[in-house]
């Protein structure tokens, strides 16, 4: 074979294999672009999906569900004084135990003086249920039947003190204890899942005022401590 002959083979061979290279490279390049658009496209579509059930979980939370009425404020820590009770919440003690205390302290004037002795921003005898964090069990906390004072503690009577907190303060409206029943249940199964808040994990308040608990209008509050 000529020599010029061998140099247009070689040159020819050279550069077909160029172009092979080359188709390869772009037909590499094409099925990657090809594939992150099926990516994004997937990643897109998953997202948007994700975004809607959790949009759709949130209108299902409050679909059908009557609007809670309640405000958020801050106060600064305040002292409670009242009776305390240590329960165990082993085999429903507590739900025993608890209803007992109010018959007796509604028999033996207890929440008489209490609601005498109110002279806090909180109008009214108050329920607050103090984990007991000085026991070895978690299975046990504190109740307390109190009302807010301020002032030295009165003789028959402890005191406890509220901690500083950001408060929401919820409207509870009919007679006890259907209506305090349903509105911690819609608070913690609705509200709370939707919103913005979290429990502060210190103890919240049940308000309860002077008036018939028993009347279709009696008013009372739930105070959620919030972060």
């Amino acid at each position: 074979m000529a020599e010029d002959q061998k140099t247009y083979l070689l040159e020819n061979w050279l550069n077909v294999d160029e172009c092979n290279i080359i188709r390869i490279i772009f037909c590499f390049l094409w099925n990657f672009i090809k594939k992150q658009k099926i990516i994004r496209s997937v990643v897109r579509f998953f997202s948007l999906t994700f975004k809607g059930k959790k949009s759709l979980m949130k209108k299902n939370i409050l679909k059908g569900a009557e609007p809670m009425k309640y405000k958020v404020i801050e106060r600064d820590s305040f002292q409670v004084v009242g009776i305390k009770r240590e329960f165990s919440l082993v085999n429903g003690e507590n739900l025993v135990g608890i209803p007992k205390l109010w018959d007796e302290v509604n028999e033996d004037g207890t929440v008489d003086l209490l609601l005498k002795l109110n002279n806090g921003q909180i109008k009214g005898v108050l329920r607050v249920c103090v984990t007991n964090s000085g026991t070895q069990s978690k299975q046990v906390m504190d109740y307390w039947v109190a009302t807010e004072y301020d002032g030295d503690t009165p003789d028959g009577l402890l005191k406890f003190e509220v901690p500083t907190s950001k408060w929401v303060v919820f409207e509870v409206h009919g007679p006890m204890p259907d209506a305090m029943q349903k509105a911690w249940n819609q608070i913690f199964s609705e509200w709370l899942p939707s919103s913005s808040y979290e429990h502060a994990g210190t103890p919240a308040l049940e308000v309860y005022t002077d008036e018939n608990p028993l009347s279709p209008d009696f008013y009372s509050e739930i105070w959620i401590p919030v972060k």
